[in-house]
């Protein structure tokens, strides 16, 4: 087992304790929770992972679904969805949960892709997340909204900008299929409309 330096760990990452040449580390309360060991597995960056506050939300209702409020619900969306619908009405109106079926491991990471794309959306809790059909022109006025903000001078968001711009653009560019012709549009894209 590696020994870490005691002097070079940091405590203040929103992670948990972190090697400062390393990884995050988890800490017992957050490790080993499958939904984030797939991604890491993947290779996904640190913004596609989880956020600790989110694997504490699943943790402390033991990660059964019957037993999580609606601001739980909206706190364990997938992370390419966070900078997309940030407030819980936004989400809980516009997105539907798939919440009868938990999908197994092996299912929930081939949903999964390094492209955000290609990425399907699911959640902490291993339920798929879509967007409501009769909802897609308000959720277009909602990214389009988001993404004016993201490239104006108030934005907040730091690092994290870039994420939230290319998750955006991905909706933006769902919608678009989701409304193109099915003549107009590639293999891949009517695959993503079928869905």
């Amino acid at each position: 087992m590696k020994q870490t330096d005691p002097a070079r760990i940091k405590t203040s990452h929103p992670l948990g304790p972190c090697d400062v040449n390393g990884p995050c580390l988890s800490d017992g309360h957050t490790s080993g929770i499958q939904p984030q060991r797939i991604r890491e597995r993947l290779g996904m960056s640190a913004f596609r992972l989880f956020m600790a506050h989110q694997l504490m939300i699943y943790r402390d209702h033991n990660a059964q679904s019957r037993s999580y409020d609606s601001v739980s619900i909206f706190g364990m969306r997938p992370p390419e969805l966070v900078g997309v619908f940030q407030q819980t009405k936004f989400y809980i109106r516009f997105c539907y949960i798939e919440d009868k079926r938990i999908i197994s491991n092996d299912h929930h990471e081939s949903l999964l892709s390094l492209d955000i794309c290609k990425c399907r959306w699911v959640t902490l809790l291993s339920q798929r997340v879509y967007i409501r059909i009769n909802a897609i022109d308000e959720v277009e006025q909602l990214v389009d909204s988001n993404l004016s903000y993201l490239e104006s001078s108030d934005n907040l968001n730091g690092s994290r900008t870039q994420f939230h711009v290319c998750s955006n653009q991905a909706i933006k560019d769902l919608i678009r299929i989701y409304k193109g012709a099915d003549s107009d549009l590639n293999e891949v894209d009517l695959e993503f409309k079928r869905e």
